[in-house]
């Protein structure tokens, strides 16, 4: 199921750079190698950030703090805009906020949030990567979730992927929303 919200078809249609959004755990990587073997350009934040600075997310975080590395994000997501053109970026679970929203506008970049209900996130991740805000428990998990709605649902686009989809459907599935690749 997808829904669109906030933006005409017309400039949906235009457009050439997209941001995936979502918790973690919501299968924004998942698109994102989808995305990769139907031919789109793609990148990843976290990837990015950690191939400019030489070490982990988690080793950032560790070192310098989430207040630092929020910082760190912002800057590299800003290079990261001014860098490329025409891609699918997958954002970290938090990245998106005031500042980093207003830059992603600034940019021309729509935004696709992957809308995943919570218990499956934290099934995935539970089950997935060591990710740094996982030690956090469930209540707070939960939480920061809520919290971080507000920001999601600013999104030009709502995607609500079924795990079972396959390339074709997927391709359609975006095509169906004017998302070119």
């Amino acid at each position: 199921m997808i829904e669109k919200e906030n933006l005409q078809t017309k400039k949906i249609c235009n457009a050439s750079k997209w941001a995936i959004t979502g918790f973690m755990g919501a299968g924004k990587s998942w698109l994102i190698e989808r995305l990769k073997l139907l031919g789109a350009k793609t990148g990843d934040l976290d990837q990015f950030i950690e191939s400019t600075k030489g070490k982990s997310i988690s080793d950032i975080i560790v070192q310098e703090g989430m207040e630092a590395f929020r910082d760190i994000e912002t800057e590299k997501l800003k290079n990261y805009l001014e860098t490329y053109d025409h891609f699918f970026l997958a954002l970290g679970g938090g990245t998106l906020s005031e500042r980093n929203l207003e830059s992603l506008r600034f940019h021309g970049v729509n935004i696709i949030f992957i809308d995943t209900p919570f218990e499956v996130c934290l099934k995935r991740i539970n089950n997935g990567p060591e990710r740094p805000l996982a030690k956090l428990s469930k209540t707070k998990l939960e939480e920061l979730y809520q919290e971080r709605l507000k920001f999601y649902k600013k999104a030009d686009v709502t995607l609500k992927l079924k795990p079972d989809l396959n390339h074709a459907e997927l391709k359609e599935l975006l095509l169906n929303q004017g998302i070119k690749f």
